[in-house]
């Protein structure tokens, strides 16, 4: 929570709240080692969904982009550790894709009971949207307009 001069108070996720996030989430990446990579997005979905929606309600776009960005960044290393002789490009291929607009989307491959293969997609923190934001934009703000 930060209150500035001009009499804004702008309430964001705590440091001390995303780095134990993040702590979590990377202790799950490394345990991971041996698992594909759809059964990572399946662990790893369903805290980074959670997480995000409970801070949805706050100023935290910026907070969700550098959260990304740390998942990202250990799920490269953790490509890297499962595939040392290979190279950039193939890892690319292999694990991240171009999904709409956004580029490096980590995805994984599943079989169905019918035997034909679907793509699991990892959710973006990002995705999620900033509430507090959006409601800023329209001046909806609830009880006396925005802070």
């Amino acid at each position: 929570m930060r209150r500035y001069p001009n009499g804004k108070l702008l309430i964001k996720p705590s440091k001390k709240n995303v780095k134990a996030f993040l702590d979590g989430i990377r202790q799950t990446i490394r345990n991971a080692r041996g698992m594909s990579a759809a059964d990572l997005i399946d662990l790893l979905n369903p805290k980074i969904r959670g997480w995000a929606n409970y801070h949805r309600h706050v100023v935290s776009s910026r907070t969700f982009a550098s959260v990304d960005r740390s998942i990202f960044y250990k799920l490269w290393q953790w490509a890297r550790g499962r595939h040392p002789e290979k190279s950039s490009h193939w890892l690319k291929k292999k694990y991240f894709e171009k999904r709409g607009t956004r580029d490096w989307c980590f995805f994984g491959e599943t079989c169905d009971d019918k035997g034909q293969l679907n793509k699991v997609w990892l959710y973006h923190a990002k995705s999620s949207s900033c509430m507090a934001c959006s409601l800023a934009a329209t001046s909806d703000w609830p009880i006396g307009g925005f802070p």
